[in-house]
């Protein structure tokens, strides 16, 4: 079957082009370099209402020719969509049918993939990786040959299982390390993170080092009753500095007397200090 066309009218539609824009061209000449003043506003609106409506007369008519070109167009669209429908009715059930074969292919070629992944991880530590998480969806394209897809998961599987061989010989961060393989599959990113916690564990051993390296503080109590007056100054302990000053925390039980000279004695000799609630 074949659409054959009977007659298709295409002709240019001729009207009095070449008159009118003469006739307009000649008209417009007036108008150029016009300028209206005050008193003119009123002849001003006259040519504007003129030239406005010749020029919707021109839309009009082009309008309406286009309307008229355009009816048997319309008519001949709508009978081709009415045939163009009655094929895809038949085309819309033969498409689901071949749709649903192909999707029973792609389900049956899954099925041998997970099964064979199966096969290949069953005995050994890998077997917790599942198939989703490695799945490429282009293997079940009916282009992808089962037989790739097959080397592709063998190479995988052996290189799971190599990796994680070599991070089953660690004897530091080991179980980290293992649970880091299984959540990234990817060795390198593994021994990223093997050095960061080593890094870590450096930094805490510093800091543990010069804390116990650091002088120990020194806290002195002296006790003196609340009605002791002014005696001879107690001698104060003399304690070895070898590390320049050093930080005393003292506990005086004083009066009012006694706790202004001791404040003199600390601006005079410029002892910084501080009140410990």
């Amino acid at each position: 079957m074949e659409i054959i066309i009977s007659e298709i009218r295409a002709y240019p539609i001729t009207f009095n082009f070449e008159e009118l824009k003469t006739g307009i061209i000649n008209k417009l000449e007036t108008y150029k370099g016009l300028v209206y003043d005050d008193a003119q506003i009123k002849t001003a609106k006259a040519d504007r209402a003129k030239l406005a409506t010749f020029r919707d007369t021109l839309e009009s008519k082009r309008k309406e020719i286009k309307a008229q070109q355009a009816e048997p167009y319309m008519d001949f669209e709508a009978k081709i969509k009415e045939l163009v429908a009655l094929i895809n009715e038949p085309l819309d059930e033969i498409d689901s049918q071949i749709k649903k074969f192909e999707n029973a292919k792609k389900d049956q070629k899954r099925a041998e993939i997970e099964a064979f992944w199966l096969t290949l991880t069953d005995e050994s530590e890998i077997n917790r990786v599942e198939i989703g998480r490695i799945f490429n969806e282009r293997w079940l394209n009916v282009t992808y040959k089962s037989e790739d897809v097959m080397k592709e998961l063998t190479d995988l599987a052996d290189r799971l299982k190599s990796e994680f061989d070599v991070l089953n010989t660690k004897t530091e961060f080991k179980d980290e390390l293992i649970s880091k393989f299984f959540e990234t599959l990817e060795l390198g990113k593994v021994l990223q993170h093997e050095l960061v916690l080593q890094n870590e564990k450096k930094r805490r051993e510093q800091v543990q080092v010069q804390t116990q390296t650091q002088p120990q503080e020194k806290v002195f109590h002296r006790n003196v009753a609340p009605a002791e007056q002014p005696q001879q100054a107690a001698e104060v302990p003399t304690v070895e500095n070898t590390f320049g000053t050093e930080t005393l925390k003292l506990q005086f039980v004083v009066n009012s007397f006694q706790k202004e000279k001791l404040r003199d004695c600390i601006r005079e000799y410029e002892i910084p200090c501080s009140v410990i609630n």
